[in-house]
């Protein structure tokens, strides 16, 4: 299931539990919101550690825009390439006509 669909479901029955909630839900609505709040919060708590402090997200940044620019850089020396190789057939197919 992806992230995306887990929210959804999350989202989805969070809103369930709210409009039992405002219909004056019973004893038994509000264990299950307080067990579904509780179940919540371990994961949230779980995916605040499996992402590590904020200089972990700094770190990921940094290689990205570290990525970014190699890719920019290789970008540019291709189409140098290419316009070399351009200008260097054109030439040999002109000595071969010749």
């Amino acid at each position: 299931m992806s992230a995306e669909a887990k929210i959804e479901e999350i989202e989805k029955r969070l809103a369930d539990l709210e409009v039992a909630k405002k219909r004056g839900g019973s004893v038994a609505d509000r264990e299950v919101l307080q067990t579904f709040q509780k179940k919540l919060l371990v994961r949230l708590k779980e995916i605040r550690a499996a992402l590590g402090d904020d200089g972990d997200v700094e770190k990921v940044k940094k290689e990205r825009d570290s990525a970014q620019a190699e890719v920019a850089s290789l970008k540019k020396e291709l189409e140098r390439a290419d316009y070399r190789i351009k200008h260097l057939v054109k030439e040999l197919n002109k000595a071969e006509g010749a």
